[in-house]
Order: C-alpha cells, then sequence, then structure tokens
C-alpha cells in the first residue's frame, strides 16, 4: 500500500496556522503597505444589557449596539508616504477618515486572515524613549480607531510574500538622534548634551456619536494633545539649560516671545539622512532638577529638565529657523 507522504517539513507544519507576519494596508495605494512588528485589538463587541424581570425569572439579557475596540500597530520610523501623510494630518487638524486593512499571515507569508477596517482616526502616535546607548531596533506605535472592522478569509492561503517582497522598512534605533532648540532670533541653546528623551505620545480625542437605528457609533474629533517633553543631559553640558531656567522662571522672564522652537531629528543608521522630524512650536521650561548621584562615584553628574510643547508638526524637511 502507497503511504501519502507530507513534504511540509515538521517545522512549517508547526508554524502554518501561526501569525508570524504584519501588514498594514491603507486605501489600496501603491506602495502605501508597511510591514508591522506587532499589532493589537480590532475587536467588535457587543453592547449587552441586562434587564431584571421579577424575582421568579431570571434577568434578560440582549444587545443594544457594538462597540469597536482600537487597533495599536507598531511600525518602523520610516513609513510609507501615505501612512506617514495620515499622521502629518491628524497632527495638523486636517483629520481624514481611512480605510485600510491589517493582513495577518504565518511564517511561510501565507495569509491567514484580514481585519479590514472603515473609516478610521489615528487616535494616538507614541514615540519610544530616544536613549544615546540604546543601538537595539525601536519602532513607532500608532493607535487608529475605526468606526467598523471586518475579520474576513477571503485571501487566505494567497503569498504576501510575492505581492509585497519589494516593500521594505528602515531600520532605526533609539540612539540615532538629535535635538535642537533656538529662539526667535535664531539663537540656540546648546543641546549636544543631550542623552535622553522620555517616551512621549500625540493624543487624538474623539467623541462617539450613536444616531437614529444605526448601531454603530459614529466617531468625530475633537482636540489634539500635544505632550510636554522630559530630557536628560551631562550636567557640564546644560550650561544653555541652567541659564534659560534662570531668566524663565526665578527671574519671570516667561513671555511668549520667551518661549524656543526646535526639533527633533530621526537619524537612519549611517546616521548621515534624515528619516523624519519632530518639529517643537513654542517651547517653555517647566523644571530643572539635579539627579540623585554618590560620592566617589565615577558616573557623569546628570540633570533632568521638562519642557512644555504647544504644539508639534511631523515633516520629512528640516525646519526652519524663521518662523
Amino acid at each position: 500500500m502507497m503511504r501519502h507522504t507530507n513534504h511540509r517539513s515538521p517545522i512549517t507544519r508547526r508554524y502554518a496556522g501561526t501569525a508570524g507576519n504584519f501588514l498594514f494596508t491603507l486605501d489600496q495605494h501603491e506602495g502605501s503597505p508597511a510591514w508591522v512588528k506587532s499589532v493589537a485589538g480590532g475587536e467588535v463587541k457587543g453592547v449587552l444589557v441586562s434587564e431584571p424581570t421579577n424575582i421568579d425569572y431570571p434577568a434578560i439579557k440582549h444587545l443594544v449596539g457594538l462597540e469597536v475596540q482600537p487597533i495599536t500597530v507598531e511600525l518602523a520610523m520610516g513609513v510609507t508616504s501615505p501612512i506617514f501623510d495620515w499622521i502629518q494630518a491628524a497632527w495638523s487638524r486636517r483629520f481624514s477618515r481611512r480605510s485600510g486593512a491589517i493582513v495577518h499571515a504565518n511564517f511561510q507569508h501565507e495569509i491567514l486572515f484580514e481585519q479590514a477596517f472603515q473609516d478610521a482616526l489615528v487616535v494616538q502616535t507614541t514615540f519610544p524613549t530616544l536613549d544615546a546607548s540604546d543601538h537595539n531596533p525601536a519602532y513607532l506605535t500608532v493607535k487608529i480607531q475605526p468606526e467598523f472592522v471586518r475579520l474576513t478569509e477571503e485571501r487566505k492561503g494567497n503569498s504576501l510574500w510575492g505581492e509585497h517582497k519589494n516593500n521594505t522598512s528602515k531600520q532605526w534605533c533609539p540612539a540615532n538622534f538629535r535635538m535642537e532648540l533656538f529662539d526667535l532670533h535664531g539663537r540656540s541653546v546648546d543641546c549636544r548634551g543631550v542623552k535622553k528623551i522620555e517616551s512621549f505620545s500625540i493624543k487624538q480625542h474623539i467623541a462617539r456619536l450613536c444616531t437614529g437605528a444605526n448601531s454603530v457609533a459614529q466617531i468625530e474629533p475633537t482636540r489634539v494633545e500635544f505632550p510636554n517633553l522630559t530630557i536628560t543631559l551631562n550636567l557640564s553640558g546644560a550650561s544653555d539649560f541652567l541659564r534659560w531656567h534662570n531668566e524663565f522662571i526665578t527671574a519671570g522672564g516667561n513671555r511668549p516671545d520667551d518661549e524656543k522652537q526646535g526639533f527633533i531629528e530621526f537619524l537612519d543608521p549611517s546616521c548621515r539622512n534624515s528619516l523624519m522630524y519632530v518639529d517643537l512650536c513654542r517651547v517653555g521650561i517647566q523644571n530643572l532638577t539635579l539627579e540623585k548621584s554618590e560620592s566617589n562615584a565615577a558616573a557623569c553628574k546628570l540633570c533632568k529638565v521638562e519642557l512644555y510643547v504647544e504644539a508639534m508638526e511631523l515633516s520629512v524637511t528640516k525646519p526652519t529657523r524663521n518662523r
């Protein structure tokens, strides 16, 4: 009797149903898909109501609507243009609802299923902690809120790699950054001693509106919230920040004209080319503290500076000083 053989190796069989690759597609634009490190959320939950009747009968339970959970993805810093433009527009209050899909594939790049989302808004963009001593890969975390998500297996078994094998993302590590601050007259604040910028998030608040017989809530953008920044630098290179702290806080010179402008620049692995900029608008110093240090320790003395930022913009070109 002839035995049927399975040509797949044990390793292939083991990981055939494992979601090992993810692709973020937006509006079916060519060149828009981006490989995703991780994905979470996107569930569609029923809103349950339990109505008591009387002591002799159990409560009546039924659904009164749907609740769509946000989708959170981790992307490489050099995201593709349509996704970058979508995030950039959200920061600038040029809101746009976009549709697309998160494609889940196994380690052999065979599609398992897709989370097709509709009319989504970018609701949060989180940058990792920037640290001059950290050379591990890092990613941009983006949270989107769709109005509806549908799970589909229409393309199950198709090859994801064949469609997008030329779509690669640029690697980035948290050590590859540079910060610059300057006043209205173009005079720079020496930021060469900045060793770390704590993780920060830009948030888009939304309101959910349920109208008529529609069980799916419509989402409407409200306000954009920009975070403060916390930076760490060597005290030996913090002379400009110490002077700014004395003038801006101690001496009370904190008029709008005394605020700074600036940017954070993200660099590629060679540190010669820029990936993107976060433009910092109307920056003021709020606090400066000295980090705890021990006597006879060889470590450099550090200080931590807290900055408030009124607005931020995302750009691929270097911001000018004449603003």
